[in-house]
């Protein structure tokens, strides 16, 4: 659903991010509840964890533009696989700063980031035609300590100018060292992205959907479990699926009165989507420290 720029003015607060680097302080503003009309179904399942009123199959719900403003799509060419074409998703998080998944980014020779546009069939790695705008080149920051799999699997973009930010494009307020070790057991949460969807198709539009989240007790699979994991339910009728790695995992925020950022779509996906396992994402408080560092925001 887009919205005007006046809607915006009227329902957006203020927050302050500071760049530690600088005298600048940069005004963000971020959703609140009710913002978004279609985020708030999400509250409405919190009786009943496992159970939706209308099963969705594999993020069959196709997103409008400016619904999600904060998504991004990352479209990129990688050198050590024979210069193979893929995509990932990503989100804003500042006017200069993307956050993704660090294995989206090995050994990328060539990355565009698309905004402000539901369909990522209006870019490839070179070119972009449509109602958004698009980036080549952002200067890459892989987590350092990235185990090649699942661990530390997170990354961040600087963008070689500012994002322009409007009614479709807006960044994501990400949990910070407020929400350490916090339990989101219970929670329901929205995942989105252009990957596979359940007939195992390529999506060119952005697709989104809910999922519970479970306890790491409950996720428990041998080799995959790391300390910076969070786990959304199995066997719900949809998953985070090949394509849509380095996209947002986003629940609503009583303490911060607002919808948060609070995992990444990791590598390891489930390949046959939706899947008998559950859903694993890289926990972003558990790298508030690196990310601070890394952007100078404070969050």
């Amino acid at each position: 659903m887009a919205f005007s720029m006046q809607t915006i003015v009227i329902l957006f607060s203020a927050v302050f991010i500071i760049i530690l680097n600088s005298n600048i302080v940069e005004p963000i503003t971020f959703f609140k509840h009710g913002d978004i009309p279609i985020l708030g179904r999400a509250d409405s399942y919190q009786r009943s964890i496992y159970k939706m009123e209308k099963p969705l199959t594999s993020r069959d719900h196709d997103a409008n533009p400016g619904q999600f403003p904060w998504m991004v799509s990352i479209h990129i060419i990688q050198i050590d696989n024979d210069d193979q074409y893929f995509h990932c998703g990503g989100s804003i998080i500042s006017n200069r700063w993307v956050l993704t998944a660090a294995h989206c980014m090995k050994q990328s020779e060539r990355i565009l980031v698309m905004f402000g546009d539901v369909n990522r069939a209006h870019a490839d790695y070179n070119s972009y035609q449509g109602p958004g705008f698009a980036m080549i080149g952002p200067h890459v920051f892989s987590h350092p300590y990235w185990d090649g799999h699942q661990e530390n699997d997170i990354a961040l973009l600087y963008m070689p100018e500012d994002i322009p930010f409007g009614p479709t494009v807006q960044p994501i307020k990400l949990s910070g060292h407020m929400d350490t070790y916090k339990s989101y057991s219970g929670k329901q949460a929205l995942i989105m992205g252009w990957g596979l969807n359940g007939t195992g198709r390529e999506t060119t539009i952005l697709q989104y959907g809910f999922l519970p989240i479970i306890s790491i007790e409950m996720c428990y699979i041998s080799g995959y479990i790391t300390s910076d994991t969070l786990c959304t339910a199995a066997n719900t009728g949809l998953d985070a699926c090949p394509g849509d790695s380095g996209g947002p995992l986003i629940v609503y925020s009583q303490n911060y009165n607002c919808y948060i950022q609070i995992g990444v779509v990791r590598a390891g996906v489930n390949k046959h989507c939706p899947s008998a396992y559950p859903g694993f994402y890289t926990r972003i408080d558990s790298h508030y420290l690196w990310i601070q560092k890394i952007t100078g925001i404070l969050f």
